[in-house]
């Protein structure tokens, strides 16, 4: 499950990389004199966006399926695993990309 392991660990610091972003920008719109303050830790939540993310995290899901059937012939328990851990991350991913594109 090392693959598993290294796609997690990539799409957590990926949400860490979005969240910090969202963050530096909420401070930013509001400073008009260039200096910076100290970066709070706000964890974006917003429940429609994160509803209508979750079809899109579900197709992807669908077409890593559909690429593990064909690379290597048959789907283990390993990969239903993963890629259940995976929906959630992914959505909240998606969910943070919305956020950002509408806010900013």
């Amino acid at each position: 499950m090392t693959e598993w392991g290294i796609f997690l660990f990539i799409l957590l610091i990926l949400n860490l990389g979005l969240i910090t972003m969202y963050n530096r920008q909420l401070v930013e719109v509001g400073r008009t004199d260039g200096t910076l303050t100290q970066v709070r830790f706000y964890l974006p939540l917003n429940w429609e966006f994160l509803g209508k993310s979750f079809p899109y995290a579900l197709f992807t899901a669908l077409i890593g399926f559909i690429i593990i059937k064909i690379f290597w012939g048959n789907i283990l328990p390993q990969d239903i695993v993963g890629l259940c851990l995976m929906v959630p991350i992914i959505t909240y991913l998606i969910h943070i990309i919305k956020i950002m594109n509408k806010q900013f």
